[in-house]
């Protein structure tokens, strides 16, 4: 296939770890799995570089190589493990936000052969910090014990710390106060508990750093608690969680809508508002639902900060060959898209309306001089960017339907303006050594290494 003829960064291979221009890039995407583990992935100058012990006393250290997007930043982990029968996994980033960054960290332990793999031991959490003027910094999270709603519901002991996963976002707050808080919803195997109150599992590390679980009142977008809203967060899952300026966390669930929550405020007035997605959300159980007339999610859907108190929405949507919405069966538009751009300003009292900024025709794409060479097939995996809400990176790929052989795919990473319609960059993704695209999707990190 003839090459992209736009191409403004070629990297020829993985940004190594302390890479970074003398103009460090003002966000990031990375990939939320580090990538290797030796000696050689740090150097004692990189700016990059924080060292810790975790919980039983192993030294490691982390380190990133920083790319400008559209290309992929990552994660570089190192530990020494002692022998072939001691295992490491690789840690796995949880969230981010400004500066900081919040990554799960299994300590290095010995193999179970009884069992044929290793058995949790430990789970650890890290709050990498970058704040501009300071080297970077480790902080490890204490430990939380408190047990889930579905735990409780069905006598579950907790053996082990509670495992902070998706559901847990992470947002700064000035220059030394970060919140961590975890989204538990009542199980949806309970038909008869009210979807009016969700906990929150609240840490505030540079405070008083114990873990707080609050029980949260929740606000439908109707004012009132209804039968719609109750059916809808029953069969909530959470695809993603992510902070907004310094007030706001949100959980989206792409079916469905998000829960916006002023973690600002104090504990009388806290609660979680819910706010519907542009479109009809879902309703029912997804694993009954055999076609759900919408994509593969969240690969075509993207929520993300678009200001201190605003959200940008992207959806990337099928259409007929005719220029309608809708799929079609027609050969010639069976990859024709539409990517709609809506914008949303937050509040907690005040009524909200979504307003569409724009709609990017494929065939507006492809006509670019800089889209030479790339198929002519749908996006995925939108990534709005941080520094500008009207740039949004994407993934594309010539093996859409998967039946190209392993040595014949290829992806790229482009960058495209969908205000002004344009084409900014167009970068070869190396699935090879970085991994799937869609491990970057929802991690934003921005820059403040000096």
């Amino acid at each position: 296939m003839e090459s992209p003829t736009q191409a403004p960064r070629q990297p020829s291979d993985l940004p190594k770890a302390g890479d970074a221009d003398s103009t460090c890039p003002r966000w990031v995407m990375i990939r939320p799995f580090s990538h290797r583990r030796d000696s050689s992935v740090a150097d004692a100058d990189d700016k990059t570089l924080a060292a810790s012990c975790t919980s039983t006393g192993r030294h490691f250290r982390v380190s990133f190589g920083l790319a400008p997007p559209p290309a992929v930043s990552l994660f570089y982990y190192d530990v020494v493990v002692s022998g072939a029968d001691e295992y490491a996994e690789n840690p796995r980033v949880i969230a981010a936000h400004g500066d900081c960054l919040l990554f799960e960290l299994f300590p290095p332990r010995k193999r179970d052969y009884r069992y044929g793999e290793t058995r949790t031991v430990a789970i650890d959490y890290f709050l990498y910090e970058s704040s501009a003027g300071r080297p970077p910094s480790l902080s490890l999270l204490p430990a939380c014990y408190y047990t889930k709603q579905y735990q409780r519901r069905h006598a579950e002991r907790l053996p082990e710390a509670r495992t902070l996963d998706g559901e847990t976002g992470v947002l700064r707050r000035g220059e030394a106060e970060f919140v961590v808080a975890q989204l538990d919803l009542p199980p949806d195997d309970d038909v008869d508990a009210p979807r009016d109150v969700a906990e929150l599992c609240v840490l505030h590390p540079h405070r008083d750093c114990k873990w707080k679980i609050k029980k949260v009142p929740i606000v439908y977008d109707t004012g009132s608690k209804d039968d719609k809203g109750e059916e809808l967060l029953r069969w909530w899952g959470t695809d993603a969680a992510f902070a907004v300026g310094e007030r706001f966390l949100c959980w989206v669930d792409y079916m469905r809508g998000f829960l916006l929550c002023d973690v600002a405020a104090d504990d009388a007035s806290l609660r979680l508002r819910y706010v519907q997605l542009p479109g009809e959300p879902l309703q029912g159980n997804p694993a009954h639902t055999y076609d759900l007339g919408r994509p593969s999610l969240p690969y075509m859907e993207h929520l993300a900060p678009a200001g201190a108190g605003t959200v940008r929405y992207v959806s990337i949507n099928s259409r007929c060959c005719c220029g309608g919405p809708g799929k079609t069966t027609c050969e010639d538009g069976c990859f024709s898209f539409m990517v709609t751009t809506w914008t949303i300003i937050l509040s907690m009292n005040e009524p909200m309306t979504w307003v569409k900024d724009g709609v990017l025709d494929c065939n507006e794409l492809w006509s670019q001089p800089g889209y030479q060479g790339l198929p002519h097939v749908k996006l995925e995996y939108p990534i709005v960017g941080s520094d500008n809400p009207d740039v949004v990176c994407f993934v594309v790929r010539n093996d859409y339907g998967g039946y190209l052989n392993y040595k014949d795919r290829r992806k790229w990473t482009i960058e495209v303006d969908t205000r002004s319609k344009a084409l900014l960059s167009v970068v070869p993704y190396n699935e090879d050594r970085i991994g799937q695209p869609d491990h970057c999707s929802d991690m934003n990190f921005s820059c403040a290494l000096q």
